[in-house]
């Protein structure tokens, strides 16, 4: 991954990588000069490392989110404001980022348990169980 190899961060390239991965939407998602994500990690984090993690979970989480968010024909770009702003003002977060850190310093000598352990951390914490919420009190599948 460019960033980890060179012991730099770079924000961008995650956000592009996470976005190769996300299913075809009716109105396409991109980031660039239209979409600014705001860093989804803590700006006195030191470690690339960590840097790289946190804000790839982040934008994982916002952009799974979005997605969902898309199916009902919105802006994509104010979905992703949404989305982030409820990220970040829900206290999934803050819930995700200790964590990560949690995992990361429980498991940086050993990549695959910090690779389960990062997954499990989205899974547990994804936005898009609203969704399922809002389904199950309306009656609808």
């Amino acid at each position: 991954m460019k960033g980890m190899n060179d012991g730099t961060f770079h924000k961008g390239y995650v956000e592009h990588n996470i976005l190769d991965w996300m299913p075809y939407t009716q109105k396409p998602l991109d980031i660039g000069d239209s979409i600014e994500l705001p860093l989804m990690c803590p700006s006195s984090m030191i470690s690339p490392m960590q840097k790289h993690i946190i804000h790839g979970a982040g934008c994982i989480l916002v952009l799974e989110y979005s997605y969902f968010c898309l199916q009902a024909q919105a802006n994509p770009k104010e979905v992703i404001s949404f989305a982030v702003e409820e990220y970040q003002h829900s206290g999934i977060q803050d819930t995700v980022v200790k964590a990560l850190q949690q995992a990361i310093n429980e498991h940086k000598k050993d990549h695959s348990k910090l690779q389960h352990a990062i997954i499990n951390i989205i899974l547990e914490n994804h936005m898009s169980n609203k969704f399922k919420v809002a389904h199950k009190a309306t009656g609808e599948a």
